[in-house]
């Protein structure tokens, strides 16, 4: 699944923390805090880190890192550690472990690839500024002890149906009948929307090999695509599958995928009404057969 991070915060801030803003890279300078004896320090906010989750992905995993130590081992524990959507407010679980941490700085990890923190998240809540990770340690001496915060990041992992990548990539949602499937294969890309409630697909989708098709009750154009052998097919509400009859498309151009082999361009669509419909052909391209209606 694709995934964007580790991103560091753009600031921090913490009410009696000493340079709270010290917390955008590894660099052993860092944020802190005295922790009065047997209690706890105040919260500590690092925000803003720079996400770019496409506005079609969702979200499956939020994973936080804080590199941190305390003035003596074994004393001072983190308390709460919390994602915040608005900057002021935690949200979801808390991920402190209470364990005890070091006197040297060392990464911990909180939440995974999977976990999303006991709530829901959209991209642009992730996208956003006020995107936050809430820290507070305890102290468990019986004197004051300096907690020290250098680090902070942040790692999201999410699925996204229409941005793929990769060498063999074949992208498809399909409900009710209709197009049966459409595949990639090798270097090819395939993208296809077989559900009335969408009503887009991607403005183009290319590749050397791509099949794209939606089966819909309204009439959405399919935006531009291009490619060395490539087929567009809509059928209308009332049409679910091609004919075998004696009026149906030949084997080599069907409404339901493109030419097989060769520079074609072909767009067909089926005629609810029946008759024989369009064969579009650009520039030096080459017809490959007419595509037939059916009653």
């Amino acid at each position: 699944m694709p995934s964007q991070g580790p991103n560091s915060p753009d600031n921090g801030t913490g009410t009696s923390w000493t340079n709270p803003a010290n917390v955008t890279a590894n660099d052993d300078t860092p944020a802190t805090f005295t922790v009065p004896a047997s209690g706890n320090s105040e919260r500590h906010f690092s925000a803003d880190f720079d996400f770019a989750i496409p506005g079609t992905a969702t979200p499956v995993g939020i994973k936080a890192r804080l590199r941190h130590k305390g003035e003596v081992a074994d004393v001072i524990q983190d308390a709460e550690v919390y994602l915040s959507k608005n900057g002021s407010a935690s949200v979801g679980d808390n991920h402190a472990e209470g364990n005890t941490i070091g006197d040297t700085y060392a990464y911990r990890e909180y939440g995974g690839p999977t976990d999303l923190w006991g709530t829901t998240w959209s991209p642009s809540e992730l996208n956003a500024v006020t995107l936050s990770v809430i820290v507070r340690y305890t102290n468990n001496d019986s004197v004051d002890r300096v907690v020290s915060l250098d680090h902070v990041d942040l790692e999201v992992t999410y699925e996204d149906i229409v941005n793929g990548s990769g060498t063999s990539i074949g992208c498809a949602r399909c409900s009710g009948a209709g197009i049966p499937a459409i595949m990639g294969t090798g270097t090819s890309k395939g993208a296809a929307v077989n559900n009335a409630p969408l009503t887009t697909l991607p403005a183009a989708v290319k590749g050397t090999a791509i099949g794209a098709a939606r089966d819909t009750g309204t009439a959405n154009a399919i935006g531009p695509i291009t490619g060395k052998s490539v087929g567009a097919a809509r059928p209308s509400a009332s049409w679910s599958a091609c004919s075998t009859s004696s009026r149906a498309p030949p084997s080599e151009l069907l409404a339901t995928r493109p030419s097989s082999s060769g520079p074609a361009f072909c767009t067909a669509r089926q005629s609810a009404a029946g008759g024989r419909s369009t064969l579009a052909l650009p520039a030096g391209g080459r017809r490959r057969g007419s595509a037939w209606g059916l009653r």
